[in-house]
């Protein structure tokens, strides 16, 4: 099987415990360097102002196991 040919590019991972900063680094490679941020997965519930779809993917962490063991 011939794979098609992929666009190679970087993938960056901030990660830090909650105030450090993540969304501020987030934020200005967003607005400097027009990269995209990755909407990721969580199954604690919504705070004020999150939009499902938007800052994350809500879901039940019953759900989540599911998408796991399905490898969705």
């Amino acid at each position: 099987m011939i794979e098609p040919a992929r666009k190679k590019g970087f993938l960056f991972i901030i990660s830090g415990p909650a105030g450090s900063g993540k969304t501020t680094i987030c934020d200005g490679l967003i607005a400097c360097k027009g990269l995209k941020r990755i909407i990721t997965t969580t199954t604690r519930s919504p705070r004020v102002g999150e939009i499902d779809g938007r800052d994350y993917h809500f879901c039940s962490r019953a759900d989540f196991e599911t998408k796991i063991s399905e490898d969705a």
